[in-house]
């Protein structure tokens, strides 16, 4: 998942490319603004819901940033 007001899907999924070729399968992307997370964050059976209910692997940030 990426939280990003300046990157889209396409800026994403380029980048992942050289991790599928590593991994030898897809990888998916989910790929958020920080307004539509913060909306969807308070949203029951949300996936972001579910996100910040279970443990997180953060590459950058932390859950300071999820506030």
């Amino acid at each position: 998942m990426v939280l990003s007001d300046t990157l889209g899907y396409p800026d994403i999924y380029e980048a992942l490319q050289p991790a599928e070729r590593l991994l030898g399968r897809p990888v998916n992307p989910t790929v958020l603004a920080t307004a539509e997370w913060r909306t969807k964050r308070g949203d029951t059976g949300s996936f972001v819901s579910r996100v910040m209910a279970t443990p997180r692997l953060f590459v950058l940030g932390s859950d300071d940033d999820l506030a």
